[in-house]
């Protein structure tokens, strides 16, 4: 394909991921879930001075932070790191749309990566608990339009090739997403009566 339809192909993609997103998190609600503000508390163990945001924390639904600017998904205290399982699903779906708008990762694919740690990886997966069927494949799908979306990009003259593999959104999608079909996922979160909590954050990120 030349690049105007391929283009046409991506964008064409990205709008039905869109809808997808939305469909797949329609009825999510923050309920008891962990607030944006809450997760900066959590982070500092409650020495957090600031007020809730009410730019952010104020909104009755996750759609209404996609366009928001008060709203940053790296905020360097709290955020995906320090999210419960229902702050988690909350806030991710905004962090999709993001993502599939800009075209580059909003600060999301860090936090859907499973990594070998066993600490690590049973943290992130009790964030990921409820996450129903649809919203994991929804996830899926997302990945994979992302991987797509950095193949098409044509390699500079100081690439020799491009190795797909090394690339993060690849990795985050080879670490337990590619596994999740119609059938089921991978494994799901087994909670234990005795777990130390072992939070994740981006490298750079303090603990």
């Amino acid at each position: 394909m030349d690049s105007p339809k391929v283009e046409e192909h991506l964008a064409k993609r990205r709008d039905a991921l869109i809808r997808e997103v939305e469909v797949a998190f329609e009825d999510v609600l923050l309920g008891k879930g962990r607030s944006w503000t809450g997760s900066a508390i959590e982070d500092m163990r409650g020495f957090y001075e600031h007020e809730p945001e009410p730019n952010v924390d104020g909104q009755t639904s996750w759609r209404e932070l996609v366009d928001n600017p008060f709203w940053n998904t790296f905020p360097g205290i709290g955020g995906f790191s320090f999210m419960d399982a229902e702050g988690f699903r909350y806030y991710a779906p905004a962090a999709l749309i993001r993502t599939l708008n800009s075209g580059v990762d909003e600060d999301i694919v860090f936090h859907l990566t499973l990594e070998g740690d066993p600490g690590s990886r049973d943290y992130t997966l009790s964030q990921w608990a409820d996450l129903s069927l649809p919203q994991c494949l929804c996830i899926k799908h997302v990945l994979e339009y992302m991987v797509i979306l950095e193949l098409s990009v044509p390699v500079s003259e100081y690439e020799s090739r491009r190795d797909i593999k090394n690339s993060y959104v690849y990795k985050a999608l080879d670490s337990y997403w590619k596994d999740v079909s119609e059938e089921g996922v991978p494994f799901r979160w087994a909670p234990r009566t005795k777990r130390k909590k072992h939070r994740r954050k981006p490298p750079g990120g303090i603990l």
